[in-house]
């Protein structure tokens, strides 16, 4: 209903639409606000500030090893990123007195 702006205006303010709402589905799946753990108010609106401020962690602490690392993306998801870096199948061996980590898969760091 805004006929002073442009079309290309228009256009770009309802792009910005999506690109919360890709952050809501960011939040929603993987920072739990799909269901909020608590019955009250109060305490859901603590948990919502909590895993907001946790989703900004996350991204500054993606973006600070995705420069690092080869294997991984500013833009993976948190799934994506522990099941890529955290949770990775290793084992420690013994060998001339000494324990190494072996590291088992393709992976873009070195052991």
């Amino acid at each position: 209903n805004d006929y002073d702006l442009s079309n290309d205006e228009v256009a770009h303010f309802y792009n910005q639409r999506g690109a919360i709402e890709k952050e809501f589905d960011v939040l929603k799946n993987d920072f739990g606000w799909n269901n909020l753990p608590f019955s009250k108010l109060e305490q859901n609106t603590v948990f919502l500030f909590f895993t907001a401020i946790c989703r900004n962690l996350y991204d500054y602490i993606i973006n600070q090893f995705s420069a690092r690392f080869k294997c991984l993306s500013p833009s993976f998801r948190i799934k994506k990123f522990i099941f890529r870096f955290i949770t990775i199948p290793a084992k420690w061996i013994r060998n001339a007195r000494q324990n190494k980590l072996k590291i088992y898969g393709n992976l873009c760091f070195k052991t």
